[in-house]
């Protein structure tokens, strides 16, 4: 069973924002997507997922996406191929207005998101308490070979994002209760975008190489406070993720706003 047919925390909203049923709704998705290929959840020659997933996983129509891979292959941030091999894929981690529509995605549920952010901390601590104490040896050895399975995916984004999922699938699998593994699962689309692709960069992959293990370790060994702490730690690089984001587009505009008002002060 997994969040994707059967939802404990479906409310009233999705990903960041309200579920984009609009008339807006290309535009907003545009501006998801250029939030998430700023996170690192989607990368420079990476194809997006079909137009078909991406509608469902935004709860918009085809249309509304289409239109926005539309508007960002106008802007240079897409190339749209056609043939068997085609999608749409990622040219640039930027485009022309993009820390707008960063600002215009965080900024207006960013209290929810916080708060979100939190809750996901709190979750992912209780289940890796939880398989540190429930899970069986043969659990055990899958949490070794996934957290091995890590280390040797290397910076290669897609492969190291899906090792990344698997070890916390495997860890969330051994808590032993189908509602743990759906709230983790759901939360994870929630946080990102209602993409469920984690935020990427060299650093958080430097620092996932440094917990991940510490992490398996304490759920195999039964520590379950330690596992727990080392849990709330590894899911805070989330929330620190899409701070730093946020504080770095509305820096430049906040220094423009005092720069003004000194000059008019001047003047």
């Amino acid at each position: 069973m997994t969040s994707e047919t059967y939802s404990p925390l479906r409310v009233e909203a999705t990903g960041l924002l309200e579920p984009l049923t609009n008339r807006r709704a290309g535009e907003l998705v545009t501006e998801r997507l250029t939030t998430a290929i700023a996170l690192g959840q989607y990368y420079p020659g990476q194809r997006l997922p079909p137009e078909r997933r991406l509608a469902e996983l935004l709860h918009v129509s085809r249309a509304a996406v289409r239109d926005a891979l539309h508007r960002l292959s106008q802007d240079g941030q897409l190339e749209i191929r056609r043939g068997r091999n085609g999608g749409a894929f990622v040219t640039a981690a930027s485009s022309p207005g993009a820390e707008e529509m960063i600002r215009r995605t965080l900024l207006p549920g960013w209290a929810r998101l916080t708060q979100l952010l939190d809750f996901r901390c709190t979750v992912e601590q209780q289940i890796a308490r939880l398989a540190a104490e429930r899970a069986t040896a043969e659990e055990r050895d899958v949490i070794q070979r996934r957290a091995e399975d890590y280390l040797v995916s290397g910076v290669a984004r897609e492969r190291s994002q899906a090792a990344d999922f698997a070890l916390h699938e495997s860890i969330a699998r051994a808590a032993h209760n189908t509602f743990w593994l759906d709230m983790s699962t759901q939360l994870r689309y929630e946080v990102n975008q209602g993409l469920g692709t984690e935020p990427f960069s060299a650093e958080l992959r430097r620092r996932g190489e440094e917990q991940h293990p510490e992490l398996a370790r304490a759920v195999i060994e039964g520590a379950v406070e330690r596992a727990g702490n080392l849990a709330a730690r590894h899911f805070a690089l989330n929330s620190e993720a899409v701070r730093q984001l946020l504080e770095a587009v509305t820096r430049e505009p906040a220094a423009d706003a005092n720069a003004a008002k000194l000059e008019s002060k001047g003047a």
